[in-house]
């Protein structure tokens, strides 16, 4: 179908003055997340009122904006940024297309109308931004894009400790609303038995890997089955000494082998596809936000849980694969509590190996024979 530019700039307004963006859940005049244009149109008519009014009124200024930056007190609280405002529209409209021609709204757009669409999509997509996307948008959106198109990774690899049982890895689309568009499913399979492995929530654009999220989407059944896996999976263990160089509380040692025997498959796999620089998100502004406004629960304690899980699930990896370069700017001098949303950086070398663990060390030689280049 095709969506008016009205449409979408009359929703986008909206969601601003609703403080919809940057904070869905709680709107509320005191935390409000504003959108600074860096010119606006004076006099343009949008229907009946001119944009600035549609826009909403920001009572601060440029001055009072970087003062509260340069101390850390606004940095909770995103700042869209549009330079060019034709070009930031026009972007927007391809990426709402995008969403509507992956995903079917059809049922959708009966029930609640072109308006609420548009504007699940347009929260739904900032949900996934960190501070520096909402500073560059445009490039945000253009990245983001590029994540709807399918890298297929699937493959069945057989390994002697698991006996008759084979790991199969499939790239599946995820429903609307969570981090990507695709995620990367691998399980362990005999029969009619099967053991789930966490699952990676990931997009490409410019042969870069973005993970966002590595989780546990299926729960396992308790059965002779899934404890013999569980079982078989702590060899993953072997050779691990309780050492590491990111200083926190917990060690390697505490990562749990199905995650590490996930990521070190898709990691392999896109050694062998030749994509080798990877960037995992260890925060998003907006869904952070949205555990804030939720009371139950501790959000900061949250988010750090899920930081550091992230962080320690990747220098295990580097423990068994010694051909990775880790980089983490907050663990280098800037200090997490701002939540500056900095990346996880990962640089793999052109062929990856591992070194120390025989169970991977013969997933690694299987993907080797079985995978084939993008």
């Amino acid at each position: 179908m095709v969506i008016n530019d009205l449409l979408i700039k009359k929703v986008f307004y909206q969601i601003v003055n609703d403080a919809q963006l940057g904070l869905t859940l709680n709107p509320s005049k005191d935390e409000f997340s504003y959108v600074r244009f860096n010119y606006l149109e004076e006099g343009k008519v949008f229907g009946n009122q001119r944009e600035e009014e549609l826009f909403g009124k920001d009572d601060k200024i440029d001055e009072e904006y970087e003062a509260e930056y340069s101390n850390g007190t606004v940095n909770y609280l995103p700042t869209l940024i549009v330079n060019n405002k034709e070009e930031f529209f026009e972007t927007l409209k391809l990426i709402i297309n995008k969403y509507l021609n992956f995903y079917d709204f059809n049922r959708a757009f009966k029930q609640f109308g072109e308006e609420e669409i548009i504007k699940s999509i347009i929260i739904a997509l900032f949900s996934n931004a960190r501070y520096v996307d909402y500073e560059n948008p445009i490039d945000f959106m253009n990245k983001y894009m590029d994540f709807f198109d399918e890298y297929t990774i699937n493959n069945t690899i057989s390994i002697p400790v698991l006996g008759d049982s084979q790991i199969k890895t499939n790239t599946k689309k995820d429903i609307f609303g969570y981090e990507t568009p695709y995620y990367y499913e691998s399980y362990i399979e005999k029969d009619n038995n099967r053991y789930y492995l966490p699952n990676i929530n990931y997009g490409i654009s410019d042969n870069i890997c973005y993970i966002y999220a590595i989780q546990n989407k299926y729960k396992n059944e308790e059965n002779d089955y899934t404890k013999k896996i569980k079982r078989l999976l702590n060899k993953v263990n072997a050779n691990v000494i309780n050492d590491t160089d990111y200083n926190e509380k917990e060690t390697i040692l505490g990562v749990p082998p199905s995650f590490v025997l996930a990521l070190s498959i898709f990691l392999k796999e896109l050694n062998n596809r030749g994509i080798n620089n990877i960037e995992v998100i260890t925060f998003l502004p907006d869904r952070y936000f949205e555990k804030k406004a939720t009371e139950e629960f501790d959000e900061d304690l949250i988010q750090k849980n899920l930081t550091e899980r992230m962080i320690l699930l990747f220098y295990r990896i580097k423990h068994h694969i010694n051909d990775i370069e880790i980089d983490y700017p907050i663990a280098n001098g800037i200090s997490p509590s701002k939540m500056t949303g900095e990346n996880l950086i990962i640089k793999l070398n052109e062929k990856i190996e591992c070194h120390n663990n025989p169970l991977l060390e013969e997933l690694f030689n299987q993907i080797n024979t079985n995978s084939k280049k993008i």
